[in-house]
């Protein structure tokens, strides 16, 4: 709600971030053809970073599921784009999502500067202080406490082995789903 009222511009992308387990960077490389609004879908296939354009951090693209809710957000800011792309002139509707305000690709540190001011406005209201990856860390969490299938959260995350999702996320996981009596176990097969 902080990004909303203070940020609107900056909302948006924290929303991706919040609802996708995304890094900052592979949001930054969205382009509006890596949306599919049918299939409630983005194709991750780039990430932006201070040194430029490169892929994802695994090195291959993968989709990952969007909410009901965030299509609609997303549908919305198609349209603020290109009422944008009138007001401002542009010759096209900027390719980019998280587009600045020229309409080119977003600079992380332009968004970790506008990052800041919210997380010191929410540290003023006595939230803890956070780092932007940990709407990363969040997601995750909430995921696997929502029973999600470790499989599927690491797919969503972009973890090339579930492994690697449960070695950083486990405590997440509710407790009976470790829950495993020698009964329950055949080790005579």
């Amino acid at each position: 709600d902080l990004a909303w009222e203070h940020e609107q511009a900056f909302a948006p992308l924290l929303e991706i971030l919040f609802g996708t387990g995304m890094r900052r960077g592979e949001a930054l490389g969205l382009k509006w053809q890596d949306v599919d609004f049918d299939a409630r879908k983005l194709l991750i296939r780039r990430s932006i970073n201070s040194q430029g354009q490169s892929t994802p951090k695994t090195g291959r693209a993968r989709r990952v599921v969007l909410s009901e809710r965030l299509v609609e957000m997303l549908f919305d800011l198609l349209g603020e784009r290109q009422r944008q792309r009138i007001s401002e002139g542009w010759p096209e509707t900027p390719e980019w999502i998280f587009c600045n305000q020229r309409g080119g690709a977003s600079e992380p540190r332009n968004v970790s500067r506008v990052w800041e001011r919210v997380r010191r406005r929410a540290e003023s209201q006595g939230v803890r202080k956070l780092a932007l990856h940990s709407a990363r860390h969040s997601w995750a969490t909430w995921a696997l406490q929502a029973g999600k299938n470790p499989k599927w959260v690491a797919d969503q995350l972009g973890h090339a082995d579930p492994s690697t999702t449960l070695k950083h996320y486990a405590h997440a996981m509710p407790e009976d789903d470790f829950d495993v009596s020698f009964t329950d176990l055949d080790v005579t097969r």
